[in-house]
């Protein structure tokens, strides 16, 4: 089982009293593994151990556990796998009885913070200080882990950290200093900040990684900072030897986990993995591949098994083995693969395998030095585990590929997860097995035999590898040493790290020619299993080659060819057989001398090279031979080509064959040409290899372009390589000499190319890797005229003709179309080339002939394919033409043709010309008499592309049939319009047979259903077609709806009238209508309107009411139309008659209105008097002209007053007025008030006309009739009226009368007064005896100056009553007035 345990490492508070004071963290860790290691129960079930304290650790790392890991918590610190069974002692623990000793370096004095520093640890806390300790064992240990505690001094504002460099002596390596392995780990800010400011930045730390020593040397980091240091060391002891198999059958690794693990031992070799069960399963999980797996009851006595990783890993910390793997596939067949080292590295590094310098005979060492650093992966583990979920085993799987090696899995061939080094190597058996390398023990294979290592010449340093079969024995020096002349030298790697050309670099450096330089070389010794060691003049270490080179390289190119090599060389400056420590740099000076070749040799030039190389004789084995040496460029001074002008000066054509170039055939030639080097600066060098300097070509052109490079490359037909001897055209040339050459080639060209070809030219031009350039191009070409055969002659026959009808008869003035084929065969001479363009081979024709052939009628149409008249004959062969023909046999020929030939003519431009016309027609039978009748129409259909189409939109008509001859077509529209087709003039003179046509029609103005026929007949028969086709318009552009009847109470019937108001006279509309007469009452009608004939619907309304809205939608197939219409369900009213029984009336006294109308119904009444009062009255009759209706008000109020009466229903309304209706007040107790007389002259009097009661009349007029005179009197709104009247002289008399007489409209009254007109008395005056006589009457005479009707009062006096008296005459005037009086007393008196 695998735990992470968390434990605290607690740091106190700190006085100045010391180190004495600091807890100690980690005896809690010893504690907790002795703990767990002597509770196994406990431990089993444990997870993790944490405490409650403050924690200071701040370290990070990840789990030992499969598949998990694990970051720290804050604080704290992992300490991993600490229930183990063995290896886990803390060494430091004070129960710890292994002995070991301590060295200290620099020991710091003090601090200021007052810490005192031991020199040696502190016997109670286990902590030192220095600035590093050095720990020493009296034996080798495996370390399994390093714990690490400590501490820092924080000062004014600053804070320092602790940290420690761990080193060990890796006793793996004889010899190697201590600091070969080292760890390292700083720490960094504490979490928590001690009290008191002193001690500041504890850190733990920990080294997983194992390692096998026996002495370990700490080191703060950086020492002037870290003044405290405690270590706590796992591990156990172990003895390397033990870990060997030789001379043992099985070993046990030691592990920290599992215990002491057992291996197999075979033949002194380690074996860690064994597959000869083919039944074993491998699919197992990364814990079993880490612990390991067999398949018997215990690994030592299995025949598989998997050692296990962690058993690897261990081993792994002792040595870098060798590795021997053994294979035998399926059927049996051997292989093997060695390397030189073979580790595996930590769980934490996913158990990452190392296979380096691997070899084998079986030259495929690669495929296992490809899985190199590789990690192991499982199904359930692993960066590949999906390789392993694929076929189930683990394996180092490489991330490129799965497959490609696979070592692990089934035996069995058949299995997906079987074993695989290749794919041609599969199945079978695998035995894996390390040994140290340091032993010479051989490895070996089943059956095996290795006598010993007596061929190797140094036993000791060598391994003896057995023969085989497959392999032949041989020595080794061990690793990192290698076996030369019977000595062993080490193995070192000679580094150029420096290089540059000194001189030489000046001038040009031309092919042909020598140049010196002079190079300068570093060497660094860059590391190696020891130092070179000098050598003794003569023989020298250091070897060095000066050679030209293609490209930049460190890597000495062996084999180098000698003609990069300097032809001499010498070192002037560095000692050669000097000695070589590694790290050391060797620096060189060296002169060589360098001939540049010539041609692709010269090209391969581009860099001046040195390179150091060990010699036999040499001390050393260089490792690595790719960074040997170093280069400079020299392009910018070589040249390998320079300019050179050549002419080809003649040539002449040797011999030909055949004699004439001909077409189509392979036509071979020898040509002698001459070459004359004209001018340069350098002569023509020769060159080697298969390099050229001179390169021939052959050209047909079709103009002379002698020296004419422009024209030659317009006029260029075809060219031909020229071949000669190889060394011929490698020659050198000096400059104004000339070189002959034998030249060879051919032209095989086709008929195209053969009559362009007018002349053939020759042309030279030096070679790609020539040792010149050639500079004018047009002294190179050179040509003369030639003869071609283009158009050879050539025999061809006909062999066979078959004709056969396509349409199956042969009908008179019928354009018959056949078929028929026709073979030519190729008789003698070359093949009849391919044509294009225009051009034809062959012309085939076909005719038609009586039996005396006195009657030929020819084709009026024939076709053949182009490409076959065009195509290829060759010898011995034939060409079947497959063609068509089209006859028009008259009726008078028809039946007399019976047979059929065809002729091949030679036609336009052929390839050939016909050598025997005579055998190129052949004739045969025709199978049966041309059939000359007519045929009757048969199937025939008349279709219409669509049955209903929008107005102006076409449609198609599809006239077809599937026999008829001579046939006319008659296609007729309902609008006259008609269309008419005939098979000659359509040009259907080829054809009987399922024939037909489509037209096109559009009605532009025509809307309606039309039928179109289709009428089609010949001379044998007629058929007729129908079909009716709906052309349909938007209806808003040719539908009006209307509607008309008379407003009445219901029922009432409402006529719809549908006009169409566009279109032709052919056309109609067809129509849907939804008619919406009343609430749920919908009528639905299908009309069909034609274009002057409306269409009337009529609907009866039943619902009683004012009115009602009437939506009325028609539709065709593609458009709506709608249109709403306002039914009046009443009468209107007409006629509104108003009688008063008057128009005058007395207030309060009844006006009775008497309405009639001529027509309305439903009929409501508003009549306003004139007062302002208003009524509305219904009448009781929904019928209101059938009676009339009486109204009865009286007017409270006198006026004249208009009377409005109006008449309305919901949609009528009619208004009458009665004006002028006059109410007045009538007149009632009448008074006159006028004086009983009046006098005159003056004569003027008023008179009071009163009405004494109420209400007041209104509009009174009074007329006064006074005597003769009338006067008129308005009198309004008041109780009295005055007048004034006069009284004239003439009204003196008698009384007269004053009437009056009033009167409204409504009523009179006249009312009478008398009055008496008196003149006025005046110049009264009385005359009589002044003295009388008692008892004497006394005459008193009164005398009047004016007076009437005079009354006389007279007054005596005395005691006697007063007398009147009246004056007889009118006037008094006329008679005074005389009476007599006796006075019985004697007075005087006063009288009047």
């Amino acid at each position: 089982m695998l735990y992470n345990v968390y434990f605290d490492s607690k740091t106190t508070a700190l006085s100045q009293a010391g180190l004495d004071k600091v807890s100690q963290p980690w005896r809690r860790v010893a504690e907790t593994i002795k703990y767990c290691q002597n509770n196994k129960d406990i431990c089993g079930t444990m997870e993790m151990i944490t405490t409650t304290e403050q924690v200071t650790t701040i370290s990070r790392m990840n789990s030992l556990s499969v598949g998990f890991e694990t970051t720290s918590l804050s604080g704290s610190f992992v300490i991993e796998q600490i229930c183990r069974e063995s290896c886990w002692t803390n060494f430091f623990d004070t129960n710890s009885t292994i002995p070991m000793s301590f060295a200290t370096g620099h020991i710091w004095a003090g601090s200021a913070a007052g810490i005192p520093l031991a020199v040696v640890p502190d016997a109670t806390t286990g902590f030192w200080s220095g600035d590093w300790v050095t720990i020493s064992f009296n034996q080798t240990f495996l370390f399994t882990a390093v714990a690490a505690s400590g501490a820092g001094i924080e000062g004014s504002g600053d804070r320092d950290y602790s940290g420690f460099i761990l080193e060990y002596s890796d006793l793996t390596q004889a010899g190697a200093p201590m600091v070969t392995g080292s760890f390292s780990s700083s720490g960094s800010a504490a979490t928590l900040t001690v009290q008191n400011g002193y001690l500041s930045c504890p850190f733990n730390h920990i080294i997983r990684k194992p390692f096998y020593t026996n002495k370990l040397k700490v080191i703060t980091s950086p020492a002037g900072n870290s003044k405290a240091m405690k270590f706590d060391v796992f591990g156990c002891p172990v003895k390397v030897d033990s870990l060997s198999c030789i001379n043992r059958s099985e070993i046990h690794v030691p592990h920290s986990l599992y215990g002491n693990m057992p291996a197999q031992c075979q033949d002194n070799w380690i074996v860690i993995y064994k597959n000869f069960n083919a039944s074993w399963s491998m699919n197992r999980s990364y814990e079993d591949y880490r612990r390991g797996f067999f398949d018997m009851e215990s690994l030592l006595n299995s025949s598989s098994f998997w050692i296990g990783n962690e058993a690897m890993r261990t081993l792994s910390i002792f040595n870098k083995y060798r590795l021997r793997i053994d294979m035998w596939d399926k059927n049996g067949k051997f292989q093997y693969v060695e390397c030189d080292r073979f580790w595996v590295d930590s769980v934490y590094e996913g158990y990452k395998a190392h296979f380096e310098s691997c070899f084998s005979a079986f030259s495929d060492s690669v495929r296992l030095s490809s899985h190199d650093i590789a990690q192991f992966s499982t199904f359930d583990n692993g960066p590949q585990k999906s390789c392993a979920i694929s076929g189930g085993s683990g394996w180092w799987f490489k991330s490129s590929g799965c497959y490609d090696n696979k070592m692990t899995g089934s035996g069995l061939f058949t299995s997906p997860d079987k074993i695989s080094w290749s794919p041609s190597f599969e199945g079978g058996k695998v035995l894996m097995r390390i040994i140290q390398p340091s032993y010479t023990y051989p490895a070996r294979n089943l059956s095996e035999d290795c006598t010993s290592d007596l061929n190797c010449q140094i036993v000791n340093r060598s391994v003896c590898l057995a023969p085989d079969t497959m392999y032949r024995t041989r020595c080794n020096c061990t690793v990192g040493w290698y076996l030369n002349q019977g000595m062993c030298k080490p193995v070192v790697d000679l580094e150029a790290i420096v290089s540059s050309i000194v001189s030489g670099l000046s001038g040009s450096f031309v092919r042909s020619f020598r140049k010196n330089f002079t190079q300068a070389l570093t060497l660094k010794v860059r590391n190696g299993t020891a130092n070179i060691t000098a050598v003794t003049p003569p023989s020298i270490n250091y070897n060095f080659s000066v050679f030209l080179w293609s490209e930049m390289t460190s890597l000495y190119p062996d084999p180098l060819a000698h003609y990069f090599k300097a032809t001499y060389m010498q070192v002037l400056d560095g000692d050669q057989a000097s000695y070589g420590a590694i790290g050391l740099n060797l620096t060189f000076q060296v002169f060589g001398s360098v001939l540049l070749a010539t041609g692709s040799r010269c090209k391969a030039s581009s860099y001046l090279c040195i390179a150091v190389i060990n010699s036999d004789d040499s001390y050393y084995r260089d490792l690595n031979y790719t960074n040997n040496g170093g280069c400079s460029s020299i392009t910018s001074v070589r040249n390998c080509q320079p300019n050179t002008d050549t002419r080809v000066s003649a040539f002449s054509i040797a011999s030909s064959s055949p004699k004439v170039l001909t077409r189509s055939m392979r036509n071979e030639f020898s040509i002698s040409a001459t070459v004359q080097a004209i001018s340069g600066s350098y002569d023509i060098s020769a060159v080697q290899d298969s390099d050229e300097n001179f390169v021939f070509s052959a050209h047909l052109a079709s103009d002379d372009c002698s020296n004419n490079v422009a024209c030659f490359d317009s006029s260029l037909v075809l060219t031909s390589k020229l071949t000669s001897n190889l060394t011929e055209v490698q020659r050198a040339l000096s400059i104004g000499q000339s070189l002959s050459f034998s030249l060879s080639g051919g032209f095989e060209f086709n008929l195209t190319l053969c009559e362009l070809a007018k002349y053939i030219c020759v042309s030279s031009t030096n070679g790609e890797n020539s040792s010149f350039t050639e500079t004018v191009p047009n002294n190179n070409l050179l040509c003369q005229p030639i003869s071609m055969n283009c158009t050879p002659f050539i025999d061809t026959a006909v062999s066979s003709v078959y004709l056969s009808a396509r349409n199956g008869s042969w009908l008179s003035r019928y354009d018959a179309l056949v078929d028929w084929n026709s073979t030519l065969m190729h008789v003698n001479g070359l093949h009849v080339t391919e044509v294009v363009g225009s051009r034809r081979n062959f012309l085939p024709t076909i005719f038609l002939a009586s039996d005396d052939a006195a009657l030929q009628v020819g084709s009026i149409w024939q076709s053949c394919g182009v490409e076959e008249l065009q195509q290829r004959l060759d010898p011995n062969s034939t060409i079947e033409f497959t063609c068509q023909a089209m006859f028009n046999v008259s009726r008078t020929n028809c039946e007399n043709l019976t047979s059929y030939c065809v002729i091949f003519n030679n036609t336009v431009a052929p390839s050939f010309i016909e050598e025997n016309p005579t055998n190129n027609m052949l004739c045969r039978r025709l199978s049966g008499a041309l059939n000359c009748p007519g045929l009757a129409v048969s199937n025939a259909t008349c279709v219409l592309s669509d049955n209903t189409v929008r107005l102006g939109e076409s449609f198609m008509v599809t006239v077809h049939w599937d026999v008829a001859s001579t046939i006319d077509v008659n296609i007729s529209y309902d609008t006259g319009v008609s269309y008419h087709w005939n098979w000659a003039q359509q040009s259907y003179i080829t054809s009987f047979y399922d024939m037909g046509f489509d037209t096109y029609y559009e009605y532009r103005s025509d809307v309606g259903r039309f039928n179109v026929t289709c009428r089609l007949w010949n001379e044998v028969s007629e058929v007729v077609l129908r079909n009716s086709i709906d052309v349909v318009p938007e209806l808003v552009d040719f539908l009006d709806i209307s509607y008309d009847y008379y407003p009445y109470a219901v029922p009432i019937n409402v006529s719809f009238t549908f006009r169409m108001t566009n279109g032709s006279r052919y056309s109609h509309l067809i129509i849907n209508c939804s008619m919406e007469t009343e609430t749920d009452r919908i009528t639905y009608v299908q009309l069909t309107v034609p274009r002057d004939v409306p269409q009337v619907v009529t609907l009866a309304y039943v619902v009683d009411e004012p009115f009602v809205w009437t939506n009325v939608t028609c539709w065709n197939q593609f458009y709506n139309f709608n249109r709403t219409f306002y039914v009046i369900k009443q009468e209107n009213i007409t006629g509104l008659r108003v009688f008063l029984n008057n128009t005058l009336y007395r207030t309060v006294e009844d006006s009775m209105a008497n309405i009639s109308l001529t027509t309305g119904t439903h009929v409501s009444y508003m009549i306003l008097v004139g007062d302002g009062r208003n009524v509305t009255v219904a009448d009781n009759s929904r019928l209101s002209a059938d009676a009339s209706d009486v109204y009865i008000w009286n007017y409270p109020n006198h006026g004249v007053y208009d009377v409005e009466v109006t008449a309305f229903n919901f949609h009528t309304r009619q208004t009458v007025y009665v004006r002028n209706v006059t109410v007045q007040h009538i007149l009632q107790s009448l008074l006159l008030t006028a004086p009983a007389s009046v006098q005159v002259p003056d004569g003027r009097f008023t008179v009071d006309v009163t009405h004494s009661l109420t209400p007041f009349p209104t509009n009174v007029s009074c007329v006064i009739s006074f005597v003769s005179s009338r006067l008129e009197l308005s009198w309004v709104n008041s109780t009295s009226q005055t007048q004034q009247l006069m009284c004239q002289r003439s009204m003196i008399g008698s009384p007269v009368s004053i009437q009056v007489f009033c009167s409204n409209l409504v009523s009179t009254a006249v009312v009478v007064s008398n009055l008496s007109c008196e003149e006025r008395i005046i110049g009264l005056s009385l005359t009589s005896k002044l003295l009388e006589h008692r008892m004497t009457d006394v005459e008193i005479s009164a005398k009047l100056l004016n007076g009437s009707n005079v009354r006389y009062s007279f007054d005596f006096g005395d005691t006697s009553p007063i007398e009147n008296y009246t004056n007889p005459m009118l006037f008094a005037v006329d008679k005074d007035m005389a009476v007599k009086h006796n006075y019985t007393k004697l007075e005087t008196i006063q009288y009047m």
